[in-house]
């Protein structure tokens, strides 16, 4: 999300296009120099679509345009192999993304700081470097995406770390000015950031430390193109912001999150338009939203879309989000106002408010999510519960916690008068079942269709919630299940089904059974039901998207995004196909032809050399191949490494023994990964003697170590048939 300068003021009046992209290095040096340097910056962070820097045990600095996009309530913070929310975010003061094109100015300061809401482990922070002394430093740039050289930008992405060197050439009171310098001038390692890569440090070393002097802002390219030689790299200067760091990072107060009960609604620009758009909202009459549209919204963002549209759409949204408390409320700075809501069914939602201007105040952009915030936002009798739940799912729910859990929710909606209390501890059941073992999550789907059944004018809104309940996400879904479990859970799906007075809630109930079908059914253990059934379910979809399109589906966007992901899985490859004929490049260069290995059952394993739980997993793969060496059993891996060479020096240091096909796109061929669908590695999948997909396994059930059991158990099954 990096920014030429001209471009900035474009984007001051629209939200900014995210363009991922990488350390952009000499087309004259290797890339592995510069892979090799950015291992030793694990403090360097992924900020939304951007970066930060680790600079205390609890704090990252960012740039402010990064950070100014970041939802305060449900975002996180990664690092490499870890992720940790946000407690709060706090904008540079001279930061204003509230002024109309041609007012930009070269006094703001594009810094923001982010509290997490826990400590951070196990990394050492980098220091701030504080001496007026950067010019003529060489200092480090570190970033991941998309990379090139200086001849041709930014070209290729492979989510690899990189890090690059620069010189200082120029200093002004805000800014570090570097030049991407053509050999033979310019750095060993010369290189520059690129979009994407904004808010991530130029780091200098001073005393043995790594030192923070800079941090990523823009990109001014004069012309030639960004990111290629000549261009400028500008960061924000550090070390004349020293003091405003020091003081927010001392400062409990700033930024909030405050409790709306307690402190009421702040006085900021962006405060007083929430208020006074909570005001109509929960009024909800059209003259009123029609008012508040014409009077605040900005006349240009009238034009594609009318006051008279924008106040329906508020309406139809209200009446579908039912009632909507707001409990807790952030500032990050006097243009960026978030707001976090409860709703009646339980389901908690930010608004994100930008704005321009003083009097009057203009709204640039009004934003809301879905998601689940921080337990220390949640109400006290819930907060314990949801915490555990989190750092069960790191591993998986087992039974046990499933049950233990789901008791103590229940026993809080036994105690509770509280409507509002009921609903939250339902959607806390509810993401219980979706989080631990499906069958055994029947008996708390059931029990909590009997409590939703019993709220009254709740009533409809919970057995809502719960559909998502009925639906566990594909990596929890058992190897084994079978046709009568598939049955059962369609069952459970027909107890929420109405007379199709609240089309919203008919909606979910169908899409519920429609996503069963697809996860469950062609990838697991029911053969696909051929072109017919396809069919059938496209028809539903389209009708689907006609009718309810534009409403909040059970997954958190609206029913046409949704449909769209469930569209693009029915045209990946199906449960039950043979994979194509025809020879593949292997890592070691002989050509190999899967179906060479019918007979067999085979193991397909997707990984790079840059992930990180893909090398994890190589012992313990090794491990089953070497338990069923006298099986008819065959182990394949499917590297995504940019070059087959890469690919063959990776298995041989890391002790691959098996083949490793290179998955490379060729005329008439498409690579296996698009084949697959494959959006996350590694990925698991396993076909039986015939040739046919029968079981695959997520990235996101083989977290940081690779539990081979279920893989194994898979074979066992696929072998158990061929005798």
């Amino acid at each position: 999300m990096r920014l030429t300068w001209l471009l900035l003021v474009a984007w001051l009046t629209a939200a900014p296009t995210p363009f991922a992209c990488s350390i952009v290095i000499r087309h004259d040096r290797a890339g592995a120099a510069y892979l090799e340097r950015a291992k030793d910056y694990d403090f360097v962070c992924q900020v939304g679509s951007g970066h930060g820097t680790l600079m205390g045990s609890g704090w990252a600095l960012t740039a402010a345009h990064v950070a100014e996009s970041l939802d305060p309530f449900f975002d996180t913070v990664k690092f490499r192999s870890s992720e940790y929310r946000i407690r709060r975010v706090i904008l540079h003061p001279t930061w204003r993304g509230d002024l109309a094109p041609g007012l930009a100015e070269l006094d703001w300061i594009d810094l923001a700081l982010i509290e997490l809401e826990e400590t951070v482990t196990g990394i050492e922070p980098a220091q701030l470097f504080g001496a007026h002394t950067e010019m003529g430093r060489v200092a480090t740039f570190v970033g991941s995406g998309r990379t090139g050289n200086g001849h041709t930008g930014a070209t290729a992405s492979d989510g690899q770390w990189r890090a690059a060197t620069n010189r200082i050439e120029r200093v002004d009171e805000g800014w570090l000015y570097f030049t991407f310098d053509s050999p033979p001038n310019g750095t060993e390692l010369e290189g520059v950031s690129g979009p994407g890569d904004s808010g991530g440090p130029a780091l200098i070393e001073a005393d043995g430390h790594h030192m923070i002097a800079g941090v990523s802002s823009r990109n001014d390219d004069h012309g030639l193109g960004q990111c290629r030689y000549g261009t400028t790299e500008v960061y924000a200067r550090v070390s004349t912001q020293i003091d405003w760091i020091l003081s927010v990072t001392r400062d409990e107060d700033v930024g909030g999150p405050w409790r709306l009960t307690e402190s009421g609604w702040p006085s900021s620009p962006a405060a007083r338009l929430a208020q006074s758009f909570w005001k109509v909202l929960a009024e909800g009459t059209d003259s009123a939203l029609v008012e508040f549209e014409q009077s605040h919204r900005l006349p240009e963002l009238l034009e594609p879309l009318g006051a008279e549209s924008r106040a329906q759409q508020w309406i139809d949204q209200r009446s579908h989000w039912g009632e909507l408390t707001p409990l807790w409320v952030a500032s990050p700075g006097p243009h960026r106002f978030s707001v976090l809501t409860e709703s009646s069914s339980g389901v908690w939602r930010s608004f994100r408010f930008s704005t321009r201007g003083e009097d009057p105040v203009q709204l640039r952009a009004l934003r809301v999510s879905r998601g689940t915030p921080v337990p220390s936002l949640i109400p006290d009798s819930l907060k314990q519960i949801q915490a555990e739940l989190e750092i069960a799912r790191e591993k998986g729910v087992t039974r046990e916690q499933l049950v233990s859990l789901g008791n103590r929710a229940f026993k809080i909606i036994e105690r509770s008068g509280s409507r509002g209390e009921v609903l939250s501890a339902l959607r806390i059941v509810a993401e219980l079942c979706r989080s631990g073992p499906p069958m055994s999550a029947r008996t708390l789907r059931r029990r909590a269709l009997e409590v939703a059944a019993r709220q009254g004018e709740g009533s409809l809104r919970a057995r809502t919630m719960l559909t998502t309940a009925f639906v566990p996400p594909l990596e929890r879904v058992p190897v084994d299940l079978q046709g009568a479990e598939v049955a059962a859970y369609e069952a459970d799906l027909e107890m929420l089904t109405t007379d199709g007075a609240q089309p919203w809630l008919s909606a979910d109930v169908t899409y519920a059974k429609i996503r069963l079908r697809v996860e469950i059914d062609r990838w697991r253990a029911v053969p696909w039901q051929g072109t017919a059934e396809r069919r059938r379910v496209r028809a539903e979809l389209e009708r689907l998207d006609r009718e309810v399109g534009d409403l909040e589906a059970p997954t958190g966007g609206t029913y046409t995004e949704a449909i769209a992901s469930l569209r693009d899985q029915l045209e990946a490859l199906p449960f039950g196909s043979t994979l194509p004929s025809g020879g593949r490049p292997t890592a070691g260069g002989e050509p190999l032809d899967l179906e060479s290995l019918r007979g067999r059952v085979l193991v397909l394993t997707h990984w790079t050399s840059w992930c990180v739980p893909c090398m994890k997993a190589i012992p313990h793969e090794r491990a089953m191949v070497e338990a069923l060496a006298d099986e008819p059993f065959t182990f394949v891996g499917v590297s995504s490494d940019p070059s087959p060479e890469q690919a063959q020096a990776t298995a041989q240091a890391r002790g691959m023994p098996w083949i490793n096909v290179w998955d490379a796109e060729a005329p008439n061929r498409p690579s296996l990964v698009s084949l697959f669908r494959v959006d996350g590695w590694p990925s698991v999948f396993v076909l039986d003697a015939e040739g046919r997909v029968r079981f695959k396994f997520q990235s996101n059930l083989i977290r940081s170590h690779f539990d081979t059991t279920d893989v194994e158990r898979a074979v066992r099954q696929l072998l158990a048939e061929m005798k």
